[in-house]
């Protein structure tokens, strides 16, 4: 018997909406056309269906889990083990994610990790690093991020593996590893993410003058010393004779002999 969905009172409208898409791909809608179901379950099913599967008993799952149900299925993947394990939705999405690449992240997983944890350590899986110093439920997910990162980018990671650190401090001191510097400098406990933001970029503005002072040209002379930047458009001079300067065309006709001709400040010469 044909049964008139379109004009039956059991149904809402988005349940009937998934009940007409069903039928007009050729679909057993009895597998899913019942007024107790809701229509985003409706919806899922009739997805299985479409793929070929019959999803009709794991609705009990509700929809948090049947979308990963039907999303392993068309993917030759099993979750019930996992399921049966009490892992949620979102864990079940980064199980499914790992399995999908063919990760092996079973030795790792934990019921008490959040999806995202899972997935930071399927990307670790999946990089072929060590993932053994951040697989532990201390860390957030950010946190395994920040000493994941660390690990790939070869750097001391027990220098900020602290759960007591914060993860926006882990990053500070991270970055400064990555730079080369010496992060004993900021790296206490006592100073915010902000403070160490700070005393970091100091630390590489130091370097960087040091480096741009190291490969200045420098000129010297029994009376005098010329510093030139690296790119030839800044310039001191230095007069460090004790012998009195005769005339301020003595110094400008130094600075000419040693190229130094726009841009002087004849001001300062005659100070």
């Amino acid at each position: 018997m044909m049964i008139d969905y379109e004009n039956s009172e059991d149904f809402d409208f988005l349940q009937k909406e998934e009940i007409r898409k069903g039928i007009i791909k050729n679909l057993d809608v009895s597998v899913y056309a019942k007024p107790e179901i809701p229509f985003n379950i409706m919806r899922q099913l009739r997805k299985g269906l479409e793929s070929g599967y019959d999803l009709s008993k794991y609705v009990y799952l509700g929809i948090e889990i049947l979308p990963e149900i039907r999303k392993s299925f068309e993917h030759n993947i099993l979750l019930d083990s996992y399921i049966i394990a009490g892992y949620d939705g979102e864990q079940l999405v980064a199980i499914r994610h790992a399995l999908e690449k063919n990760i092996y992240i079973n030795p790792y997983l934990n019921i008490y990790y959040h999806g995202s944890c899972i997935e930071e350590i399927a990307l670790g899986l999946e990089h072929n690093i060590d993932v053994t110093p951040y697989a532990d439920v201390k860390y957030t997910w950010r946190k395994m991020r920040e000493i994941r990162l660390g690990i790939e980018h070869r750097v001391d990671i027990s220098k900020y593996s602290s759960s007591l650190y914060s993860y926006w401090q882990m990053r500070e001191i991270r970055l400064g590893l990555e730079k080369g510097l010496d992060v004993d400098y900021y790296s206490s406990l006592m100073y915010t993410a902000k403070e160490m933001k700070k005393r970091r970029m100091c630390l590489e503005c130091q370097i960087k003058l040091h480096a741009e002072a190291d490969s200045w040209n420098i000129i010297c002379d029994d009376d005098y010393e010329i510093k030139i930047s690296p790119d030839g458009l800044r310039a001191y001079f230095n007069w460090h004779c004790r012998r009195p300067i005769k005339d301020v065309s003595e110094l400008e006709t130094i600075l000419n002999k040693n190229g130094i001709v726009y841009g002087i400040d004849k001001g300062a010469l005659y100070l």
